[in-house]
């Protein structure tokens, strides 16, 4: 896997930030994918998987050995896939480059609560992370921030340390 081999710490740690203006939320799974939800979504509820398999004994109970949410219909609820592409380890900047890239388009309306835009437009997600490895104990989750939503479909992330009073979950 060409990401684990430029950050082999980060990879899979789930980052969420939001872009306030669109009322876009994030969940970046580093090395893996990015999704853009079209409204506001708690962490709480962005950090549990959508179940995209089948239980292997139908009835089962418990039918996993993780929490999971079912999927949705609802276009709010329904996030836009963005699945990784390329990486760059940029060691003159201190910082790793990864690109996220569309497969497929989302075929649903988008969501029409109050202030919300649609993310169909974007085609390519950039995330900028510190070459900084996470800490082995004690760490959670990177907090992110949305720098730049271009119409050029294109959006930007940066990954960086959450502050110590910021909500992660």
């Amino acid at each position: 896997m060409t990401s684990a081999k430029a950050d082999q710490s980060r990879l899979f740690q789930q980052s969420i930030c939001y872009n306030h203006p669109t009322n876009w939320s994030f969940s970046l799974s580093w090395g893996y994918s990015v999704q853009i939800y079209e409204k506001t979504i708690a962490p709480s509820l962005l950090q549990v998987p959508i179940q995209t398999f089948r239980e292997w004994l139908p009835g089962a109970r418990p039918a996993f050995m993780l929490k999971t949410r079912g999927p949705s219909k609802d276009p709010c609820e329904v996030p836009h896939y963005f699945y990784f592409d390329s990486v760059e380890d940029s060691g003159r900047w201190q910082q790793v480059v990864t690109t996220y890239v569309r497969r497929f388009p989302r075929r649903l309306p988008h969501c029409v609560v109050n202030g919300t835009h649609s993310a169909d437009y974007v085609e390519k997600i950039i995330v900028i992370s510190p070459v900084t490895r996470l800490q082995t104990e004690g760490s959670r989750r990177e907090c992110c921030d949305v720098v730049h939503v271009e119409k050029e479909n294109v959006t930007t992330i940066k990954i960086r340390p959450c502050m110590i009073y910021e909500m992660i979950g």
